[in-house]
């Protein structure tokens, strides 16, 4: 629990230093406020187009000692295997003798990645990062969705020397990753690839991506850079004499700021749960992207590989995957080639209408700065007066309690509590399970586990409590750093406690310098960190910012004679360990029924077909549900699954498909939801903390794309009926798809742009039938105009080539 809490506060840290956002301000410095220049500073990036980065990392990891790996092939425990056969028993559920081998061996894989994988990164690192010199150099484009980034490495002793530069670039248009390693890995790249880019496609994630509200995202990074100033005690900021390398940067001022790692932590951490819901509702609910994301990835690194030979002729992808990606690139290098690539052109207009902006803002700044001040004071004012109802409210509400003789937490278990439970596993129910870890962080069930509970107790008790009352106040409206402020002060007491009890400070600096305009161009960080139980890190991170809306452009060639990492490595002296590497990102196969090589499925694949196979037959939600639960929660969290009987899973996964489901998916009456009532309060599922609420969205999400995939086929099966030829199936349905894009962003076309996609689809749909028949060449995009290129949307060009390709082979 710790180390996660860690993690995410110097991730937060990294974003304040790398994707700093903010304001442009052409005012001097003079008269403002060091805390004012260095939030100005850290939020002067977000308005321009672009810029360059560059900057060295130096990091010492000492790892304490770890747990052992595992050895040999992992096994699923008889037990778990009888209780999954009772459950399908139960639920009519029925599965070949392979699926289930299938389902079986994925589970074990996935436990046994799980036990180990903290203590493996974390040798791995510290391999890795110690005695290495890390720099790095690269630059954003916002409005081509480019980053780049050279990392450089090099490592000194007095006979070994040896350096390596791995150029990278992320494009978040196309959602691909671009890596040229042959500098570090020479041997898995063919003599004449040496040059190019390798990339891997991962536009799965394209829809996590899209469901980001940036401006709002933005802003909420303006006030976690904000907080650090704000909250910080005036003596802990001061203007330090600048360096020679500070000079050559072009800064004319630095700005210090000393805080320790654990007032980085709570500061953060709070801040988090005070904006909890109005984060999730208004931006993203980060933590169930990111769990599940994260959860397919283990997975699919875990899959071992059966057989090495003619692996490179798959690359991990279908044949009608490879078709559509070979058609969609030609097709991409035909437009361009015709309406050439005007993106130089775009970011220099970019660049005068920002400077036409700043000019003409000038002029009405001094006038309105008085207002603005006025204006932001009532704002805060505004927001300060709810916290303060909010944090009224809760303590009369937590005088009645006492009052009445109850806990202040009133719907569930105190800390105390859920230490009890955990010596009476027999009588645990599930949602005081899952209150004692959503509401105390305590694992009940958890067999690694090494909690010493009494010293957790006397020694993070306060955090905790602290995290409750701030939860307390979260609400739909964003607090800002000035409010944040506001409630900190009415907490001061028991900050103190907190403070009291850390026994050990762990000192962070800050230097931040800046340019005559007031922009950040060179960021300082030096920090030690002890890791309980871990290891100890010691890091020193500095980057410069320059070229301000003038960054180093990035080579377009190279991405578009980019390859796989298995066509780079085919003719290589290493091949098959290019492979090799190729199945650790996911890429693992198997062969079929016939003998051929064919990609090997994660549970996570493995579990949505289940729930496409059971909606397909049962046509019901709850039903769906309940099949998907247990599996899910075997990926999820084994041990829980193992500590219940099938016939409590059951009731469990019923519950919960009550509790996720919309009114118009699962809406029970009568005798069915006087019976859930009943099960509710058996298993204690009455509050929103008794739920894993992980769980719970996770199983929802894979039943209603399981509903989603039969309307679609049903879809499909109408198109292919009503329209028959194949390039009037694809005219039809890349505008269909088109519009339900539209759609999710509340957008819509009027008459001429509906008339425009249509046209644009007919010639992509020529492209398709071209590129079947191996004719995709000039002539098939000669009616496409330049105003057309607005409606390609390559991903759905695949998307709708794939569907096609299976269906007229």
């Amino acid at each position: 629990m710790r180390l996660k809490k860690l993690t995410l506060s110097l991730l937060s840290l990294s974003l304040a230093a790398c994707a700093t956002s903010g304001i442009n301000n052409t005012q001097t410095m003079d008269g403002k406020a060091l805390d004012q220049q260095a939030i100005t500073g850290l939020n002067a990036m977000f308005s321009y187009p672009s810029f360059d980065y560059k900057g060295s990392m130096n990091v010492q990891i000492e790892r304490k000692e770890g747990a052992p790996d595992s050895t040999g092939k992992p096994q699923l425990e008889a037990s778990a295997q009888q209780q999954i056969e009772q459950y399908l028993q139960q639920q009519h559920i029925k599965l070949s003798k392979q699926q289930k081998q299938d389902l079986y061996e994925a589970m074990a894989e996935r436990r046994s990645e799980g036990s180990f994988r903290s203590e493996r990164i974390q040798r791995v690192l510290g391999d890795i990062l110690s005695g290495v010199k890390f720099s790095y150099e690269g630059s954003v484009h916002y409005k081509q969705k480019l980053i780049s980034l050279n990392m450089m490495g090099r490592y000194e002793k007095p006979n070994v020397l040896v350096q390596a530069k791995v150029p990278m670039i992320l494009d978040l248009e196309n959602f691909k990753f671009y890596i040229n390693y042959y500098s570090i890995l020479p041997f898995l790249v063919n003599k004449q690839d040496q040059e190019k880019f390798a990339y891997l496609d991962f536009s799965k994630f394209k829809d996590d991506f899209n469901k980001i509200d940036m401006s709002k995202l933005i802003a909420y990074l303006k006030e976690q850079n904000a907080l650090l100033y704000t909250l910080a005690a005036p003596e802990n900021i001061q203007q330090v004499a600048l360096n020679s390398q500070d000079r050559q940067e072009g800064a004319v001022r630095k700005i210090r700021l000393n805080v320790s790692l654990q007032d980085l932590m709570w500061q953060q951490q709070l801040f988090q749960a005070v904006n909890k819901e109005y984060f999730k509702k208004e931006i993203i609910d980060i933590e169930k992207v990111l769990d599940e994301r994260f959860k397919q990835l283990q997975e699919d690194s875990s899959i071992s590989l059966e057989d090495e030979e003619d692996r490179y002729r798959y690359y991990g992808l279908s044949a009608e995957e490879k078709d559509a990606y070979k058609a969609a690139d030609k097709l991409e290098s035909l437009v361009d080639l015709r309406f050439g690539d005007d993106d130089d052109d775009e970011t220099e207009a970019a660049v005068a209408d920002h400077e036409a902006v700043v000019a003409a803002t000038e002029v009405v700044d001094d006038e309105q700065a008085v207002d603005a001040a006025a204006e932001d004071a009532a704002d805060v004012a505004d927001v300060a007066a709810d916290v303060a109802t909010a944090a009224a409210s809760a303590a009369e509400q937590e005088d009645e309690q006492v009052a009445a003789g109850t806990e202040v937490i009133t719907s569930g278990l105190n800390f105390e509590q859920c230490m009890e439970l955990s010596k009476q596993l027999q009588q645990l129910q599930i949602g005081d399970y899952n209150y004692c870890l959503n509401r105390h962080g305590i694992d009940i069930l958890d067999k690694d586990t090494d909690f010493d509970f009494d010293k957790l107790k006397a020694e993070g008790m306060s955090l905790l409590e602290l995290e409750e009352k701030f939860s307390s106040y979260a609400s739909d409206k964003f607090v800002d750093a000035k409010a944040f402020k506001a409630l900190v002060e009415q907490h001061q007491e028991d900050f103190k406690r907190l403070q009291a009890k850390e026994s050990i400070k762990m000192p962070v600096i800050i230097d931040v310098a800046l340019d005559a305009q007031g922009r950040a161009v060179k960021i300082d960080y030096d920090l030690q960190v002890d890791i309980e139980k871990t290891s100890t890190v010691k890091m020193h991170l500095d980057t410069s910012f320059s070229n301000y809306g003038k960054a180093s452009p990035i080579d377009k060639k190279l991405l578009k004679d980019a390859k796989t990492i298995a066509e780079m490595s085919k003719g290589s002296a290493l091949e098959r360990v290019a492979n090799g590497i190729s199945s650790s990102l996911g890429m693992a196969y198997e062969e079929d029924k016939d003998g051929n090589k064919v990609l090997k499925r994660s549970l996570s694949d493995q579990i949505e077909s289940l729930a496409e196979q059971v909606y397909a037959d049962s046509k019901s939600y709850r039903k769906t549900y309940q099949a998907v639960f247990v599996f899910e929660l075997s990926r999820e969290k084994p041990e829980v699954m193992e500590h219940y009987s099938a016939q409590d899973l059951q009731e469990m996964g019923r519950v919960y498909a009550y509790s996720y489901a919309d009114q118009d998916q699962y809406d029970p009456k009568g005798k069915e939801l006087a019976e859930l009532k009943r099960l509710m309060s058996k298993h204690h599922l009455e509050s929103t903390e008794q739920y894993d609420n992980t769980l719970g969205e996770a199983v929802h999400d894979k039943v209603m794309s399981a509903i989603d995939e039969n309307k679609n086929q049903a879809n499909w099966k109408k198109l292919v009926r009503q329209y028959k030829e194949p390039k009037a199936i694809f005219a039809e349905y890349y505008v269909q798809l088109y519009l339900e894009d539209l759609k999710r962003y509340e957008e819509k076309l009027d008459n001429k742009e509906m008339a425009l996609l249509r046209r644009t689809a007919a010639i992509l749909a020529q492209t398709y039938v071209d590129a079947r028949q191996k004719k995709l060449n000039e002539k098939s995009i000669a009616a496409l105009t330049e105003e057309m290129q607005e409606y390609i949307d390559y991903s759905l060009y695949r998307k709708v080539f794939k569907q096609l390709r299976k269906e007229f082979k």
